[in-house]
């Protein structure tokens, strides 16, 4: 069964009531899907959807999948009304996104930005993310090792930052691959 007709998600639907009951949190394997949205007299202009990297989580043997995702987060969705962008909604959803996974003692961020679409890469790496070039994955040290979030060729390329206070993201030469690397601060 499907709620979608037109673009548009029905406002009835069972998947707008539960997210609507959970004040836009929504449970799912391995984390919880967060919906924030920013208002203006009423008037949604903005939204940040999250979620951890559940496609990326399911190659894990569960244990690690649920210790993982506590680590990491994926932007799935930033959106601004036209009308209001460049006013700072941008950066009030992404910075409650971000604090929402320092809260939870996350370490990473994410998101995939279409690859050449320079102004959104200047937007995020004015917020601190590096972008790692196409094909470059952005590797998180665990206590089992070095683990990566892989680029999958699909035409964007990702944007990371690392929120815990005393990281950030560094490049990575192993074997004649660049990697990006969340990594203490010197």
């Amino acid at each position: 069964m499907s709620y979608v007709a037109n673009d548009e998600v029905r406002p009835d639907s069972p998947m707008i009531r539960a997210i609507e009951k959970r004040g836009g949190v929504v449970p799912v394997r391995y984390g919880q899907v967060a919906c924030l949205v920013a208002e203006v007299e009423g008037e949604v202009v903005g939204m940040v959807h999250t979620a951890p990297p559940v496609d990326w989580l399911a190659t894990f043997p569960k244990n690690r999948a649920r210790a993982l995702a506590q680590r990491i987060l994926q932007i799935e969705l930033l959106a601004v009304d036209p009308e209001h962008r460049g006013q700072g909604v941008g950066q009030a959803l992404l910075e409650s996104a971000e604090n929402r996974l320092l809260d939870q003692r996350g370490h990473l961020v994410y998101a995939k930005v279409r690859a050449g679409d320079y102004p959104v890469m200047r937007w995020y790496r004015r917020r601190g993310y590096t972008i790692a070039a196409q094909g470059q994955s952005v590797l998180i040290n665990t206590t089992q090792g070095l683990t990566g979030i892989e680029d999958c060729g699909d035409g964007y390329q990702l944007a990371a930052k690392a929120v815990q206070p005393g990281t950030k993201i560094e490049r990575f030469q192993d074997q004649g691959s660049e990697h990006l690397i969340a990594a203490r601060s010197a």
